[in-house]
């Protein structure tokens, strides 16, 4: 007489291989995979993520981290004081429309004819008006980056 656990295992065990081989998709000949990359552990996928990314690393003071979300050469302290002053004056002037910003990897398209740029916002001044742009980039495995 078999024990029930054994029974029970049995049973689960071929459940899975039969539940395996109907579920199983044959791949079509000369067809690529398509493999996506991963996501980034940093956010930078979509545009809010990007700029949430950048505002909680310099909110908490950790402007190394905040220059991995500014497509700038400068690296070292140079780029750290450089994430320091856009902090500064997106904190100060940028009017507060984060939730309008996409959260969709390909962003919100605004611009068609740029779809790899993104508008975060105008900041007003005295001169001129500025736009804070967001480029979407390659991001090498990490595949499109904003």
């Amino acid at each position: 007489m078999d024990h029930p656990l054994v029974s029970l295992l049995s049973f689960v065990l071929l459940f899975c291989v039969f539940a395996g081989a109907q579920t199983a998709v044959p791949a079509r000949a000369g067809a690529a995979p398509q493999v996506s990359p991963p996501p980034d552990t940093l956010g930078r996928n979509t545009p809010r993520g990007t700029v949430l990314g950048f505002l909680k690393a310099a909110r908490n003071g950790d402007y190394d981290a905040a220059t991995q979300y500014l497509n700038t050469q400068r690296r070292g302290k140079a780029g750290a004081d450089l994430a320091h002053e856009l902090f500064v004056i997106m904190d100060r002037r940028l009017p507060a429309r984060l939730n309008e910003l996409s959260d969709r990897p390909e962003g919100s398209l605004a611009f068609p004819a740029k779809p790899d740029q993104e508008l975060v916002g105008t900041i007003s001044s005295e001169s001129s008006n500025f736009d804070i742009l967001l480029e979407r980039v390659d991001g090498g495995e990490a595949g499109r980056l904003w």
